[in-house]
């Protein structure tokens, strides 16, 4: 069962932080948007004899506190990596394996201080070139369909049920849907029923969040092993994306896994413990 500590980061927000176990170096994991450090764990188990896993929650998602209005942006995931490894306290450089934003927040934490990681393994990370920071949000069909997103339940047994009937979460392996049940899910104010924990609107905010032509920029710095992994299904970023941002770094590497999603990690723990262990070797 996971353990768990709170950080502050830079502009105070309370960080949530879940020890998922392991022996060897630190494995620090970064979640996607919309979830929690603990749907990790399934993967985490898998990698228990190679490495010893970290798992916080992004602000505004889990148990972590929201910020302001100011307080999302890309800059600050990567600030948050970097606040949460320096309270771990541990020998570095660490290594990293990250799920959309979250594998974004730990390239950005490498660009800010070169040397934090000796690997990172990012399983389509949110890189894209081309879009400037005047971007109509109310256009943005992600942030809309957050805003419409049902988020009380009565119990985590309707909330399974409304789940494993919708994509993506219907592909996600059992282990994966009930980390997410676990985390995802939180008591709700008025004491009837729950709640998700990352709250629609805080949801739609990141996908909102500027800065997005910075981001593409600053990880073109990174000198550590990178590998972008991708699945080749409908939804993927696919290989040329991830062949695309192997090419900008200089130990980039791209890897292609069968029979997944944007949610692969969540799909295919197993699959993706294993592209990790063979990208960040032992440690």
């Amino acid at each position: 069962m996971a353990t768990s500590q709170t950080v502050t980061a830079r502009d105070g927000v309370e960080l949530a932080v879940h020890d998922l176990g392991g022996t060897g170096p630190v494995l620090l994991l970064g979640h996607a948007t919309g979830y929690c450090g603990i749907t990790w764990e399934p993967v985490a188990h898998e990698l228990r004899e190679t490495f010893h896993c970290i798992a916080p929650d992004c602000r505004a998602h889990g148990a972590s506190g929201t910020p302001g209005a100011d307080g999302l942006s890309w800059r600050l995931l990567g600030a948050d990596v970097l606040s949460v490894i320096d309270a771990l306290d541990e020998p570095s450089p660490l290594f990293g394996a990250g799920h959309s934003a979250g594998a974004t927040g730990l390239l950005l934490a490498e660009a800010e201080r070169p040397g934090t990681f000796a690997g990172i393994w990012c399983f389509e990370p949110v890189l894209f070139p081309g879009r400037s920071d005047d971007t109509d949000v109310e256009s943005n069909p992600m942030a809309a369909a957050a805003r419409r997103r049902r988020s009380r339940f009565s119990d985590r047994a309707e909330a399974k049920l409304h789940y494993e009937r919708r994509e993506p979460f219907s592909r996600f392996a059992g282990p994966c849907l009930t980390a997410f049940l676990d985390c995802g899910l939180v008591g709700d104010e008025s004491g009837e029923g729950l709640r998700l924990a990352c709250r629609p609107e805080n949801e739609a905010r990141f996908y909102e969040m500027t800065g997005f032509e910075d981001t593409w920029a600053a990880v073109e710095s990174i000198d550590c092993p990178v590998t972008f992994a991708t699945g080749d299904q409908p939804g993927s970023f696919g290989a040329g994306h991830a062949g695309l941002l192997a090419g900008r770094l200089t130990y980039g590497q791209a890897e292609v896994l069968a029979a997944l999603s944007h949610f692969g990690p969540l799909e295919g723990p197993t699959a993706a413990a294993a592209s990790i262990c063979d990208s960040l070797g032992s440690g």
